[in-house]
């Protein structure tokens, strides 16, 4: 039985930016790699667009409720901190002088939170 290497070339045009680990470059390197030459019994398929069910297979109902629930109708999203740092490192690259990190909502009908809140989804 061999090895199934599911990708999809889209993957490599997501660019959380260079300090991020899984930048386009890496995954390209990488996939370029696992084509060569020791890495010939891997069978490669296109990956399919995921769905609902099948991110529910690893992980939790709520957790993509909250995913789904904090898209912005503008902007980014960052799901994690290495993300979010890149994205910031980014920013301040091109020039920024004040990066906002006032982890709350600004969308419309969004509900306040708490400095507390606040202050922990900051750390």
């Amino acid at each position: 039985m061999s090895t199934i290497v599911f990708f999809h070339p889209a993957c490599v045009e997501h660019d959380p930016g260079e300090y991020h680990p899984e930048r386009p470059d890496r995954l390209r390197a990488v996939v370029a790699a696992l084509k060569g030459q020791g890495f010939e019994a891997l069978s490669w398929r296109e990956a399919p667009e995921a769905r609902r069910a099948d991110i529910e297979r690893v992980h939790g109902r709520a957790y993509i409720e909250s995913v789904f629930e904090s898209v912005p109708k503008r902007g980014h999203l960052h799901l994690d901190p290495d993300t979010a740092i890149a994205h910031a490192m980014r920013l301040v690259e091109d020039g920024a002088d004040l990066l906002d990190l006032g982890a709350e909502s600004t969308r419309p009908g969004s509900l306040p939170v708490s400095r507390a809140d606040r202050c922990s989804r900051r750390s």
